[in-house]
Order: structure tokens, then C-alpha cells, then sequence
């Protein structure tokens, strides 16, 4: 009750701090208390009853996506032996500290659901008996729901599996469910509301009213989140109304348009590794170039003015939608128009060969949209 009581008085003094963050934008920090039941496995001989759990988070998102978190939470409860060893029941504690990287659905939502995976130190007490602490790993997921910018409740679920040593000497698996409060602290300073009513008035035009707009000058065909702010789904720094290449991975990095710049493209070839030329695109099931692919290309043609002693195979790569043979001959299609292109550029066409390999060598699942995005694509590698 006690606990409880805490929890409660703690979330109402946050919800009494100006609003700092946008529900979880890239920059924000997000710190919590949680508490909640745990379902436990036997753990040999000990048999520890469930009972309820409690404890503290501290998160970062690295994009509105993709946040990491640290968390450290305690569980007491008892041993309930088996009669037939005529021992009493012990007390009995789990704690643990644990590193969990989370995906974040609905970017600037009130309700985001979102899934975790992560791994930490699991300690199990048993008071007369000794304790031990194991690597453990746990995977779930929940739903935030921000009631302000900055306030949030949490819903929580996760599955823990710990490979116990000792007497133990067994694999065990928790069920955890918790119910907990946050605050999100974004960066830099926020404009602040102006005095009186307001009308309701759309000045740029993007869906979002001045008086709640924070980001009064965006393009009005640009996607804003709720707060008027430009959309950046995949967290390269471009904003989605400007991204030519949506989906980018995180961390590589991209031009002015969003789409993935060849780093150091001579330096990968002198190591002979394949080079995937990232926002070539085509038409859909045709040979065509798409106008955001030349830029790449051009980038790629100047680089290899700079090395006129290399040659390469430009390999064209189909996702498996279509027969082989199609997928076969049209990657090597594919690989002709960017061998053409180059040559346009000045490249020597002697330098070149173009070579379709279809559906032969993904690198990625077929059986979702993203792997077959993926696997569509063109490479470089250098020819002895």
C-alpha cells in the first residue's frame, strides 16, 4: 500500500513540471517507476511463490522509433518447499538491472504501443541459502499513453529467461506484467503559448492550429505529428516531406534528399567488399532508372574518376516475386542501364561488366515488404 501510495504522489508532482517533450521524440529522455506482479518458474527445490514487484527506468530515444532503456526492479517473496524436506519457508529476493532497446510504434500519438528485447543481471536470494546472480534475457511489450506532452502511464509484459547455475543448474522462465508512470524530458527550449484565447488558425497550412503548433513554418504538404513538427520516420535527419529515400537504416549516412551516401566507396572497393549502391531504384518490374538514383550514380562515377585503374562487376539483385527466369533476366537488365549510366559519365565502358544474378543471393527475408526492398538492389565489386 505504501508503495502504491509513493507511486501515486510522485506522478502527480510530475504532472505539475512545464511540458518539455513531444511524446517521445528523438533527444527526449524518459524516466519512470513501475510496479506490478511476477508469475515465477521453480528454481529447483525452492519453489518461490509469485508476488508483486517494484522499481525505476531510465530511457533515451535515439529516433522516435528507437529508444534504450535501463531498468533496475525487486521482487520479495518466499520459498514454498515441498513437505517432504521439513524446511520452512525462507525469504526470498530477485532483483535484477537490465539494458533493453525498444521499438516505438505511432510516432507522436497519445497510445504507443511498442515491443522490447533486452539482457541483464538476474540475482536470486534465498535467505540461509545463498544467492547467485545470471545473465538473463527478456523480450515483451506494452503501451504508453501520454495524458501530456510530458506526463505518461505505461503498460508493461515480458517474458524472462535466465539460465540459473548452482544448484539450480536449470533454465527458468518468469512472466512479469507492470503498470507504471513516466515523465519525458525532450531538448531545447519550447515556444510558449500566447495569452488569451486564440483563434483557431492554420497559418502554414498543415493541419495542426497555431495555438498548439510548434513548428509554425513547415510546408504544408510536409506529414507533421500532432504537435505540427515535421515527421522523420526513419530518424536521419531528413524530414519525411523532403525524404527521397524513406526507411533508410539508422545510423548510415544520407545527403540533403534522405538517401544513403557510398562512404568512402574506394576505400570498400581497395578492400573487396561488395558495395551496395543505396537509393538506385528502378520503375516497378522494368529497367528504367528513377531520377533520385542518379544522384548516387554520379557521386559513384566521380569516385571511380578518381581511381582509373579499377575494374568492377555492376551485379543486378531481384526479390523473388516472378519466375527465375524473369527475376534473372530482368536484374540483368538492372545491371546494364547502370553500367550505361556510368559510361554516360565518362566511366570507359572497358572497366565495366554488367551481370544479372535474379533471385539467386538474397540478403533478407522474402517474405515481408522491407527484406524484399532489401534484396532489390544493385552492387559493386572489384574485378582482378
Amino acid at each position: 500500500m505504501r508503495k502504491m501510495t509513493l507511486t501515486v504522489i510522485v506522478a502527480l508532482l510530475l504532472t505539475a513540471v512545464p511540458a518539455l517533450a513531444d511524446n517521445g521524440g528523438k533527444g527526449d529522455w524518459e524516466l519512470g517507476l513501475f510496479g506490478g506482479y511476477g508469475w515465477l518458474d521453480e528454481y529447483g527445490a525452492f519453489h518461490p511463490k509469485d508476488d508483486t514487484l517494484f522499481g525505476a527506468r531510465a530511457g533515451y530515444f535515439f529516433t522516435p522509433a528507437w529508444s534504450l532503456e535501463l531498468s533496475w526492479q525487486r521482487l520479495d517473496t518466499k520459498t514454498d518447499f515441498d513437505e517432504s524436506l521439513g524446511l520452512p519457508d525462507a525469504r526470498t529476493t530477485l532483483s535484477c538491472y537490465r539494458l533493453n532497446m525498444l521499438y516505438n510504434f505511432e510516432q507522436g500519438e497519445s497510445f504507443r504501443p511498442f515491443v522490447t528485447a533486452g539482457i541483464g543481471c538476474e540475482k536470486i536470494d534465498v535467505r540461509s541459502f545463498g544467492s547467485r546472480s545470471d545473465r538473463g534475457f527478456n523480450l515483451g511489450g506494452g503501451l504508453r499513453w501520454f495524458l501530456s506532452r510530458h506526463f505518461e502511464m505505461r503498460l508493461d509484459g515480458r517474458l524472462v529467461r535466465t539460465q540459473v547455475g548452482g544448484d539450480i543448474d536449470s533454465t527458468q522462465q518468469n512472466i512479469e506484467s507492470t503498470f507504471g508512470v513516466g515523465w519525458v524530458l525532450g531538448g531545447g527550449p519550447r515556444a510558449s503559448a500566447p495569452a488569451g484565447p486564440t483563434p483557431d488558425i492554420d497559418s502554414d497550412g498543415d493541419g495542426v492550429y497555431d495555438r498548439i503548433d510548434k513548428c509554425p513554418r513547415t510546408p504544408s504538404d510536409w506529414p507533421v505529428d500532432r504537435w505540427g513538427c515535421p515527421l522523420d520516420s526513419d530518424g536521419d535527419g531528413v524530414p519525411d516531406g523532403i525524404d527521397h529515400c524513406p526507411g533508410t537504416p539508422f545510423g548510415v549516412k544520407v545527403d540533403d534528399r534522405g538517401c544513403a551516401v557510398p562512404v568512402a566507396l574506394i576505400q570498400i572497393l581497395r578492400e573487396k567488399k561488395a558495395v551496395v549502391l543505396e537509393g538506385v531504384e528502378f520503375d516497378n518490374d522494368k529497367d528504367t532508372l528513377r531520377p533520385e538514383s542518379l544522384t548516387t550514380l554520379n557521386e559513384v562515377a566521380a569516385s571511380l574518376k578518381d581511381w582509373p585503374d579499377v575494374r568492377l562487376e555492376v551485379q543486378g539483385h531481384c526479390s523473388d516475386p516472378g519466375t527465375a527466369a524473369h527475376n534473372m533476366d530482368l536484374s540483368q537488365r538492372r545491371a546494364a542501364a547502370v553500367k550505361a549510366y556510368l559510361v554516360s559519365r565518362g566511366i570507359e565502358g572497358s572497366r565495366l561488366e554488367a551481370k544479372g544474378y535474379g533471385e539467386s543471393r538474397p540478403i533478407a527475408t522474402n517474405k515481408t515488404e522491407a527484406g524484399r526492398q532489401l534484396n532489390r538492389r544493385v552492387e559493386l565489386h572489384v574485378i582482378e
